[in-house]
């Protein structure tokens, strides 16, 4: 399988498998709403020795005003919870100062939807709201991506929103499904996720309500469990690998400069 290294040239990928850092990594957590956040995400992560600063709109923490003090964003939400103008906001023009500084970024649900309007796309309002499961399927280059390394092409996913995103101009559409065209994009080193790769039962019984999808809901993601966990894994295992791809080149585009000196 080929895999695609964003913004990153002249180097093999074996060179990279793995990368040792004596210093900690250190991600940004931004949660929109107290329903968000999934502990297989953060579980994971600190498990993998990752230091985790959460920042929300409903507690004394504020949204950093620059990024020198981390390797990367995760930004995650329900888009049918209550947003934060203002915080949202400050958050956007983080993200555009991530883009600019090639820090990787990863924004699932509402954080892909403010990840692509950092971007400056748009997106618009569903007719109906969807909420439950649906097969995502990755494209060619979704393949090909890292962020899919050693994924099926075709998956299940969880998902409740009632917008549908546009890839910002000049990203790669990585995913898509039949209800959805763009389930998955990539701008330079920053993804967009539409889906919840690491929903719990606890959320999806605060995010499904009293539909009739629930309970549907509900036993497919018991079904689904070992998968969820797998998938949550696997993406942010790959992410973490990106992020290690881009402190690499940030430490050897230094080290040549020193040698310029």
């Amino acid at each position: 399988m080929d895999v695609c290294f964003p913004r990153i040239s002249g180097y093999e990928p074996e060179a990279y498998l793995p990368i040792l850092f004596e210093e900690m990594k250190r991600i940004l957590f931004v949660l929109h709403s107290d329903s968000d956040g999934s502990p297989l995400a953060s579980d994971f992560m600190r498990f993998q020795g990752i230091e985790l600063e959460t920042v929300t709109p409903f507690s004394e923490s504020a949204i950093p005003k620059d990024l020198s003090n981390f390797d990367a964003i995760v930004t995650v939400g329900n888009t049918e919870t209550a947003r934060d103008d203002d915080f949202v906001e400050k958050e956007v023009e983080l993200l555009r100062q991530a883009l600019h500084t090639n820090v990787p970024v990863l924004g699932i649900a509402l954080g892909a939807r403010i990840l692509a309007q950092a971007c400056y796309a748009s997106w618009c309002k569903n007719e109906v709201r969807r909420t439950g499961w649906t097969r995502v399927l990755l494209t060619q280059e979704g393949r090909r991506d890292i962020l899919f390394y050693g994924l099926p092409s075709a998956m299940d996913f969880f998902h409740v929103h009632g917008e549908t995103l546009e890839a910002p101009h000049g990203a790669l559409l990585l995913a898509r499904s039949e209800e959805c065209p763009v389930q998955a994009f990539r701008y330079a080193n920053a993804y967009g996720l539409s889906f919840h790769m690491d929903v719990t039962p606890v959320m999806m019984r605060k995010w499904a309500g009293t539909t009739e999808e629930r309970e549907r809901s509900l036993r497919y993601g018991e079904v689904m469990a070992a998968d969820v966990a797998a998938h949550t894994r696997a993406i942010y295992g790959n992410f973490l690998w990106l992020i290690d791809i881009c402190r690499s080149e940030g430490y050897t585009k230094r080290k040549s400069r020193n040698r310029l000196v």
